[in-house]
């Protein structure tokens, strides 16, 4: 998998479903107009509303338990759709988690995300389980991800990944 660089966004621990995209903005012709707008951080969706298309490449950085709340895919697809590159946390929410891989959006778990500061410029390497701020100039080790969810997330999600094994490739 290739390596993702960008800059951080951080947020807090329990951010919910309904917290990155409310239930009742999903259906709206632009819905992530309102992405993260009820979490502990309102710099992002003012930034975002005033940079539209410019957060390609960035990263979240939480702590435990993102994603809880309901499993609606769309608080993964709309970060996808954004140009979010990872989000990173201490621990996902189960099926928050396994909705991040079957869309194919890399979530990262890792032990030292408050280490990691609001504005850092953080690189991920998911292959040598290291997460690089360069920054600060330090570096953190990040959990294993299965050899078979990172080629499903190279795949771009399990669709496409289970495309390709129908096709031979």
């Amino acid at each position: 998998m290739r390596k993702m660089k960008g800059k951080v966004w951080k947020f807090g621990n329990n951010i919910d479903t309904d917290q990155i995209i409310e239930a009742k903005r999903v259906n709206e012709t632009n819905p992530e107009k309102y992405l993260m707008g009820q979490t502990d951080n309102k710099r992002f969706l003012e930034y975002y509303q005033k940079q539209e298309n410019s957060i390609k490449g960035h990263i979240f950085i939480a702590g435990e338990n993102f994603g809880c709340g309901s499993s609606r895919e769309n608080a993964l697809t709309l970060m996808k759709k954004v140009g979010i590159a990872a989000i990173v946390a201490k621990s996902f929410a189960r099926i928050y988690y396994r909705n991040g891989v079957a869309v194919g959006f890399p979530l990262v778990e890792c032990d030292y995300v408050d280490e990691i500061s609001q504005g850092d410029i953080i690189e991920i390497d998911l292959n040598n389980r290291k997460i690089y701020n360069r920054t600060k100039l330090q570096e953190y080790e990040i959990h294993n991800i299965p050899s078979f969810i990172r080629q499903i997330l190279d795949a771009g999600g399990i669709i496409p990944y289970r495309m390709k094994i129908l096709k031979g490739e």
